[in-house]
């Protein structure tokens, strides 16, 4: 990755449903979806009907962002990851020196620019069951993102540098 794409702005929702506008809100305003990535907790199951279309919103989601999935991460529980944190993820777990999910997801995070400081708060939130909004990529971006998030999305996002 880049020097110049080692910015993120994160932020944290409450449900998956903000999670998801947020991305097709920062999609709308021109932010790539293949510099976006969502991850929290999975919602329990639930029983579609014939006339149930509910679903059809996160699957068009799931196929938009690059790359989705599960993953039981110890002390925080099951996440839905998508987007480029998915590979982030895949790396730290294919390395010799990986010692599990838990460190996958901080690498991950710190793979898209999230410093070491904020890495233990995140965890935190979504082991509680907040959703996370991740745009990476050049600071320009990043601070498009930022302005997106705060005027339409939850109280306050964080911009990182690296």
């Amino acid at each position: 990755m880049f020097a110049s794409e080692r910015n993120c702005v994160v932020a944290v929702h409450a449900t998956q449903l903000q999670a998801e506008l947020a991305a097709h809100q920062l999609r709308y305003r021109g932010i790539p979806m293949s510099s976006l990535s969502l991850v929290g907790r999975p919602a329990a199951p639930r029983v579609r009907t014939g006339s149930d279309d509910s679903g059809r919103f996160e699957s068009r989601l799931e196929r938009e962002l690059c790359g989705s999935g599960l993953f039981l991460v110890p002390g925080v529980g099951a996440l839905l990851v998508g987007g480029p944190l998915v590979a982030a993820m895949m790396r730290s777990l294919e390395s010799p020196s990986s010692r599990g999910t838990r460190e996958a997801l901080h690498s991950g995070l710190g793979a898209l620019g999230v410093p070491a400081a904020n890495l233990r708060s995140y965890e935190e939130l979504l082991k509680t069951g907040y959703f996370m909004v991740i745009a990476h990529g050049t600071a320009r971006m990043c601070m498009t993102a930022k302005a997106v998030l705060d005027r339409d999305g939850p109280p306050e996002s964080r911009l990182h540098s690296m």
